[in-house]
C-alpha cells in the first residue's frame, strides 16, 4: 500500500505537468539526511518537525518515499524494527534472524 503511493503520486504529477512538485519529490534523496530517512522508515512522525518540506507532502507520501528501497528484498522486523533480508514470517509479521536466534536462546 504505502510503497506504491510515492510512484503513483510521482506519475500523477508528471501527467499533470507539475514539474516543480516532481522536482521536489525527486530531490528528497538530496534534501533529507540518511539519519532522518531511517527515522521516517521507523515511522517516527516527530521527524516532520525537523524537516522543511512543502505542505503538500503528506506523512504517507514521505513514508512511502522512505520505504521504497526497503521493498527491494528487505523487510522491517516487527520486534526490533531493523531491516533485514533473512528471517521468517510469523502470523503475518516478519521477524529477523537475529531476533529469532535471541528468542530461541531464551
Amino acid at each position: 500500500m504505502f510503497s506504491e503511493l510515492y510512484d503513483e503520486e510521482l506519475s500523477e504529477l508528471q501527467r499533470k505537468g507539475d514539474l516543480e512538485k516532481v522536482k521536489a519529490l525527486k530531490g528528497l534523496d538530496k534534501s533529507v539526511m540518511p539519519s532522518l530517512k531511517k527515522r521516517i522508515q521507523e515511522n517516527d512522525k516527530t521527524v516532520l518537525n525537523e524537516l522543511f518540506l512543502p505542505k503538500w507532502i503528506s506523512w504517507n507520501l514521505l513514508y512511502s518515499w522512505a520505504i521504497r528501497d526497503l521493498d527491494a528484498g528487505e523487510k522491517r522486523c516487527a520486534l526490533c524494527g531493523n531491516a533485514s533480508r533473512s528471517g521468517n514470517d510469523f502470523r503475518l509479521k516478519f521477524i529477523c534472524e537475529a531476533c529469532l536466534i535471541e528468542i530461541k536462546s531464551r
